[in-house]
C-alpha cells in the first residue's frame, strides 16, 4: 500500500517526537545525578513533546486500524448486521472527530494569549494539537468510512437478492 504525504508526514513527526522526548528526559535525568542543577525547561518539553507523540500517532493508530477494538457482541451477529453497525460506528466517530477538530480550535485560540511558563513558548503551538489531531482523524475516519460504504455496495451489486421465486445460475 502506497503511503501519502499525510501519513509520512504524521510517521516524521511521531519519530521526531518521540525520540526528542527520550532525548530530554534523558537529559533531565543525566542532570539531576551528574549537575548541580536540573534545567527547569526539561519537564515542560518533555510533556509537550508527550501530547505531540500521542496526537500524531493516535491518526496513524485510526488509518491502520491498531486500536483496541472490543467486539465480543459484535461477532455473535450476522455479518450484514456487523457492517451495518460498523458504518453507524464510524459515522459516530466521524462527528466525535468533527467535535474535536472545532473545540481543540477554540481551545488553541486560548492559548495566543498565553506562554508557557519555563520556556515562555506560546500555548497554542500545545493547545492546538488538539484541533490538528481532530482533523487528521476525521480524515483518516472519512476515508475508512468512505471504505466500508463502498465495500458494503460492491457487495450488494455482486449479490444482488433475488426475488421470490427467481433462481440464480452459476
Amino acid at each position: 500500500m502506497k503511503k501519502g504525504y499525510i501519513e509520512k508526514t504524521l510517521e516524521i513527526m511521531v519519530i521526531l517526537s518521540f525520540f526528542m522526548l527520550i532525548s530530554v528526559v534523558f537529559l533531565q535525568v543525566f542532570a539531576r545525578f551528574f549537575l548541580p542543577k536540573a534545567p527547569s525547561w526539561t519537564e515542560e518539553l518533555s510533556r509537550f513533546l508527550f501530547i505531540y507523540s500521542i496526537m500524531t500517532a493516535a491518526p496513524l493508530a485510526l488509518k491502520r486500524k491498531e486500536f483496541v477494538r472490543v467486539d465480543i457482541i459484535l461477532i455473535k451477529l450476522n455479518k450484514k448486521v456487523q457492517e451495518v453497525l460498523e458504518v453507524i460506528t464510524y459515522i459516530l466517530l466521524n462527528i466525535f472527530f468533527l467535535i474535536i477538530a472545532y473545540e481543540g480550535y477554540t481551545f488553541g485560540a486560548l492559548g495566543l494569549r498565553q506562554t508557557s511558563p519555563a520556556m515562555g513558548i506560546p500555548m497554542y503551538l500545545s493547545y492546538g494539537t488538539i484541533c490538528y489531531s481532530g482533523v487528521f482523524l476525521l480524515i483518516y475516519g472519512l476515508q475508512i468510512l468512505k471504505e466500508k460504504i463502498l465495500k458494503n455496495s460492491e457487495k450488494e451489486i455482486e449479490n444482488p437478492v433475488l426475488e421470490e421465486g427467481e433462481v440464480e445460475w452459476n
